[in-house]
């Protein structure tokens, strides 16, 4: 089962014009030998490719993660493995 964190856009705060804009999605391989206490994982992140449609913006892998950190920790060291440039939002 893997762990789905959706990134969504209010707009000025109004909750019916909101829209989804990526997901974030996070899967233990089951292939640690020091699994459930370690755990390796894929991620996934997709999200607007040049303005386009949604697509795949960037995957990877997370190695020796330490299960007991929790969830948040598994989203946070996706996003201090991303080594890549991002454009600047449009203003709304």
């Amino acid at each position: 089962m893997p762990l789905r964190v959706t990134l969504e856009v209010i707009p000025r705060g109004d909750e019916r014009r909101k829209k989804s804009t990526g997901t974030l999605e996070i899967e233990n391989t089951g292939e640690h030998p020091k699994h459930p206490k370690l755990a390796n994982y894929r991620y996934r992140m997709t999200g607007p490719i040049n303005g386009g449609e949604v697509g795949k913006w960037h995957e990877g892998t997370l190695r020796d993660v330490d299960r007991d950190k929790g969830y948040w920790a598994h989203v946070k060291a996706v996003l201090n493995a991303l080594d890549c440039d991002s454009k600047p939002m449009p203003n709304d």
